[in-house]
């Protein structure tokens, strides 16, 4: 696995902090980097730059101790070329992601889909439909890996066939719920990533958890909500969509169920009811040849990739991807051609 300087990390925890400066004042780390000419200079800068720029001797010192540290996964910033593009919308976008996986499935179609932990039988199943209809389109399924809707959007997608990303709101060294382990490791291995916004070591806190909402509601062009009580952390997620945009639906559910209620209750917002899957597809472009959105081994595969790389690509043996492959055709999903190549079900010969 991947290691990266804890130089980020350190300069994450600032990006969170106030009142920096020698004299108090407010320091915004994007302009930090604006004003040493990029973020690279800014990982680069030394003792001197740092106090030149105005911060306290003692933070530049924190960050400096931090630099030989090391954190899991990847870091991807704001200089880097394949940073998730809605992020950049955002006010204020994190200055490093920490990744595993293939970043690059944030680069294209997006749905975030979260609800409630305690859901029915009946929400777990919409989250799973709608999660499997959307990757099997080829559009990235976002959600929060917690239990409930989460989890059961996270394997609607892969079910499908992926990917899906897992937004966390803790450092990667963690997994919450630990039952969630070996799902978190089939998104990875399926092409998928799991992102937070947090280092190593930070553990999982409700302190932490509404940035990880905010995170998910930007990542995807729609948002879906399923299932949530008034009091939720699904519902903090679309607020900070409806008061930006109007891209959020809700399922309804059931009249007067207090599980369903804050969800319910989104349509006095301007969220809209979503009462089949084909709308959101619409919605989301989903006419888009399949090739075009599929991040990962898939990917690799309908661009004609041969299909040990493509295996490579998704962490998996070449049985496995042939398995893989065998189920995406029986459900409809890929055609085999001539010469063991593989097409979008409805664009072969």
């Amino acid at each position: 696995m991947d290691m990266v300087s804890g130089f980020w990390a350190a300069m994450l925890d600032l990006w969170r902090r106030k009142g920096l400066s020698e004299d108090g004042r407010d320091l915004d780390i994007h302009d930090l980097a604006t004003a040493l000419g990029g973020w690279s200079s800014l990982a680069a800068a030394d003792r001197g730059t740092l106090l030149e720029l105005g911060l306290r001797a003692e933070v530049v010192d924190r960050v400096l101790r931090a630099r030989p540290l090391e954190t899991r996964g990847r870091a991807v910033t704001l200089a880097c070329s394949d940073y998730p593009s809605r992020l950049l919308e955002w006010d204020s976008p994190p200055p490093v992601l920490f990744v595993e996986g293939d970043v690059s499935a944030l680069n294209r179609a997006c749905v975030s889909i979260v609800g409630t932990r305690g859901c029915s039988p009946y929400g777990a199943s919409v989250a799973h439909r709608i999660a499997w209809a959307c990757a099997r389109e080829g559009i990235t399924v976002v959600s929060g890996l917690a239990r409930g809707i989460d989890t059961h959007a996270h394997q609607g997608a892969l079910a499908a066939g992926g990917p899906t990303v897992a937004v966390l709101g803790h450092g990667l060294m963690h997994t919450a719920p630990p039952s969630n382990r070996e799902l978190r490791r089939n998104i990875v291995r399926r092409g998928g990533a799991v992102v937070s916004t947090w280092p190593d070591p930070v553990p999982p806190s409700k302190q932490s958890f509404p940035r990880r909402n905010e995170w998910i509601a930007a990542l995807g062009r729609h948002l879906v909500v399923i299932e949530a009580p008034v009091r939720s952390g699904a519902l903090h997620t679309a607020n900070l969509r409806l008061n930006r945009d109007t891209d959020v639906y809700f399922v309804p559910g059931p009249f007067g169920d207090e599980g369903w209620r804050g969800s319910n209750g989104l349509a006095t917002y301007g969220a809209k009811p979503l009462l089949d899957v084909e709308t959101l597809l619409a919605d989301l472009d989903a006419q888009t040849p399949l090739a075009l959105r599929h991040a990962g081994w898939l990917g690799a595969v309908l661009a004609g990739t041969d299909l040990g790389e493509a295996a490579r690509v998704g962490g998996m043996s070449t049985v496995e991807l042939m398995r893989e492959l065998t189920r995406l055709e029986l459900q409809g999903t890929v055609v085999r051609l001539p010469g063991g190549r593989y097409a979008p079900a409805g664009e072969g010969p």
